[in-house]
């Protein structure tokens, strides 16, 4: 028997969005990385 996943079980932050300031080092980078890995969408200034 094979297990569905949902999108959102795979996912957390699917259909969110996020907008980082200062996301080209340090804490901003880090900090879209993890979202992005947990499906928002992530713009970066």
């Amino acid at each position: 028997m094979s297990k569905v996943i949902t999108m959102q079980q795979d996912y957390p932050l699917a259909n969110q969005h996020a907008f980082i300031t200062g996301g080209s080092g340090g804490i901003g980078s880090a900090c879209a990385k993890v979202l992005l890995r947990d499906g928002a969408s992530v713009a970066v200034r």
